[in-house]
């Protein structure tokens, strides 16, 4: 699946090379770096989005503050 192939190439940065194939084999370490990188991913999607609404983006740009930001936008 592509999350699996995330989870390989992301595991493989931080893990010596050596990248997980699947991600119900991650470690609870493991498991809290690729969670932390997804949300990186998807709060900078977010606040694409809300670049290109004309939307004020947040001051605070914690991954809560973006998802509530981008939620309260969508139902305005």
């Amino acid at each position: 699946t592509a999350l699996n192939a995330f989870v390989q190439r992301q595991t493989a940065k931080i893990n010596g090379g050596k990248g997980v194939a699947e991600v119900g084999w991650l470690d609870e370490s493991l498991a809290c770096q690729v969670l932390e990188s997804l949300k990186q991913w998807h709060g900078r999607l977010m606040l694409g989005v809300m670049h290109v609404r004309g939307q004020q983006l947040p001051e605070r740009r914690g991954y809560d503050a973006v998802c509530d930001a981008y939620i309260m936008e969508k139902l305005l």
